[in-house]
Formats: C-alpha cells, sequence, structure tokens
C-alpha cells in the first residue's frame, strides 16, 4: 500500500492549524475531511487511512452510505503519525550516516528503502577505493622522489670518495685507478638497484 509522501513537517504545521479551530463534536463527510486536511480524498483514502489500521473512522463508506469522520480526532491522530514517521527518517538517516560515514538528507517520504541503502553502500565503498588509492598514489611519489634524490647522492658520495680521501693525487697511480674502478662498480651497482625498483613502482601505478 502506498505510504505518506511529502514533507511531514509541513503536514504537521497544516493539521495543527486546523485543530486550532475544530471542534470536539464536529463529523464530517470525505468531502470536507480532505479540505480539512488539505489534500484529495483518494490521497487520504489510500496513504492514510486504509494502510492504518488504527485511523479513526466514526462510519466507514458503503454502496449507498456516506463516510464519517469526527475532525478532532482525526487531526490528533494524523498529527501523532506524523511524528512518528519524522523520528523513523531521523533515526534512519542517523544509521545510514554512521555505516557510511556519509551525511544523509533526511528523508522525508519515509523510512529508508533496502534500495536507498545498497545506492549509499555503493557509493561508500567506491569512496572509500579513491581514498585507498590516494593514498597509495602519493606515498609512492614521495618514494620516489626520495629514492632519485639518494641515488643521486650516494652515487655522487662513493664516486667522490678518491677525491675526499686523496686530495693533492698523492696516491699510488696504480692504486688510485683499481680504487675509482671499483668505487665506479659500487655506484652503477646501487644505481642499478634504485632504477629496477623505480621501474616496478612506476609499473605498479599504471
Amino acid at each position: 500500500m502506498a505510504r505518506p509522501r511529502g514533507d511531514a513537517s509541513n503536514l504537521i504545521k497544516r493539521l495543527e492549524a486546523a485543530l486550532t479551530v475544530a471542534k470536539p463534536r464536529d463529523v464530517v463527510d470525505t468531502t470536507v475531511m480532505s479540505k480539512i486536511v488539505g489534500m484529495t480524498w483518494r490521497n487520504l483514502l489510500v496513504t492514510h487511512i486504509e494502510p492504518d489500521a488504527a485511523f479513526p473512522v466514526k462510519r466507514r463508506g458503503a454502496e449507498g452510505v456516506a463516510w464519517e469522520f469526527q475532525v478532532v480526532k482525526v487531526l490528533r491522530h494524523m498529527i501523532r503519525r506524523a511524528r512518528e514517521r519524522m523520528a523513523t527518517n531521523e533515526a534512519a538517516a542517523r544509521r545510514a550516516h554512521q555505516l557510511t560515514s556519509f551525511s544523509v538528507p533526511e528523508d522525508p517520504e519515509g523510512p529508508m528503502s533496502l534500495a536507498d541503502l545498497a545506492k549509499l553502500a555503493d557509493l561508500t565503498i567506491r569512496a572509500q577505493n579513491e581514498k585507498t588509492r590516494q593514498r597509495e598514489y602519493v606515498p609512492a611519489a614521495r618514494v620516489r622522489d626520495f629514492l632519485i634524490r639518494y641515488n643521486a647522492a650516494v652515487t655522487g658520495g662513493i664516486l667522490g670518495i678518491s677525491q675526499v680521501t686523496d686530495p693533492n693525487g698523492g696516491m699510488d697511480p696504480a692504486a688510485r685507478a683499481v680504487i675509482d674502478n671499483e668505487l665506479r662498480n659500487v655506484a652503477v651497482h646501487v644505481g642499478g638497484i634504485v632504477d629496477a625498483f623505480l621501474k616496478e613502482l612506476g609499473a605498479g601505478l599504471q
């Protein structure tokens, strides 16, 4: 069956305004009752009376028999139901917010359906995946930048050892050549390790 739709707070204001002028003994038919609550008879019947077994009907209509409603009882009942619906909507929004970490606007048309929750869950998963992806990309870029600078510093340091240890060129030329060659080999080896890692890192980000 259909459920009440629209802004429950506006409905409450309209019903409360009608209640202030209603008289306890007022009994009306469908036309007047619909006008008092501000909706069509069809809407009142389908969305408020039929789904609610406790809806106060003084006399149900039938062939040749008109519906009758005691106005004050109807207004008070509809106000209570509208407030219950607002409380349910707010509770559903809070639950959705807790589950998804999203700020969920209040649904003025009733409790959140399974389809609505499924959509929120899907949005949450996508958002979390995006956050995870961003967290991975930023450190990866920083690691790559660090390794490039580290490799340059280490290689430069290795190749500069001979100059630091023998600034005046007093070392035996043959020994100096052997040391320089070994240091170059170490620098190439270290640089190769860093380059290989950077290539793997870049492939993982594609």
